[in-house]
């Protein structure tokens, strides 16, 4: 394999796992970055991370910062508009195959969970 990329893969989480996210979903911390472009940097690590938690971390550190900016009277930046809708179809395609359920029936279930998050 002489220079060839290797992509490591990891296998998807079962049933149990995604319930357990999506259980514990108060216990999912955010991330708490003051400055704008650490912020960023570590939304776009997390979501091309490939990790499930990661994943949920950049979508409830989000959706606060959203409703922050909207009780200001200001949009969120596109840049974190971006994260957030990247993160929010990873998790929702991935929950959606191993729970065996529609991905708008993942998505209803998610936002469940996040209501009282956020």
């Amino acid at each position: 394999m002489d220079g060839a990329k290797i992509s490591a893969r990891r296998r998807i989480l079962t049933r149990e796992e995604s319930y357990d996210l999506l259980d514990h979903v108060s216990q999912v911390e955010r991330i708490e970055e003051k400055d704008k472009k650490a912020m960023e940097l570590r939304c776009k690590e997390a979501v091309q991370s490939g990790e499930c938690r990661e994943w949920m971390i950049v979508i409830k550190t989000l959706l606060h910062e959203r409703k922050q900016r909207l009780d200001q009277g200001k949009k969120m930046t596109s840049t974190g508009e971006r994260y957030l809708k990247e993160a929010k179809e990873r998790l929702c395609g991935e929950l959606a195959v191993a729970l065996e359920q529609e991905r708008k029936q993942v998505e209803l279930l998610l936002n469940q969970k996040l209501e009282n998050e956020i």
